[in-house]
């Protein structure tokens, strides 16, 4: 075996390692920082949807505030994220977010 071909199995080899430290430990950290970034954004479009609703709807229209929400949340959800929510998270978060908005203030 020649010494240029030895050198070019080498390389190969590190290159070939280096590919799979790349791919089992730092794709998996971008992922969670772009779910992070992601769930940010619509943790904050959760927040203000609330808002809007409380401008739109009545205290006494608290199912119309609700269903607005919702519908607006799984419109984001499905236009704008990699996000996957099941309904009973979506509620969790928009109760969250509503207990929240009256704990500061707000009108809900």
């Amino acid at each position: 075996m020649q010494t240029t071909d030895l050198i070019v199995r080498t390389v190969l080899l590190i290159i070939a390692i280096l590919g799979s430290i790349v791919s089992y430990y730092v794709i998996p950290v971008l992922k969670a920082k772009a779910n992070s970034d992601s769930y940010g954004l619509f943790n904050y479009f959760v927040v203000n949807a609330v808002r809007a609703a409380n401008q739109l709807f009545t205290k006494e229209e608290c199912e119309k505030k609700k269903e607005y929400v919702v519908n607006l949340v799984l419109e984001y959800l499905q236009e704008n994220t990699g996000l996957d929510f099941t309904d009973e998270q979506i509620d969790a978060i928009i109760e969250g977010v509503v207990n929240e908005v009256k704990r500061i203030g707000g009108n809900t």
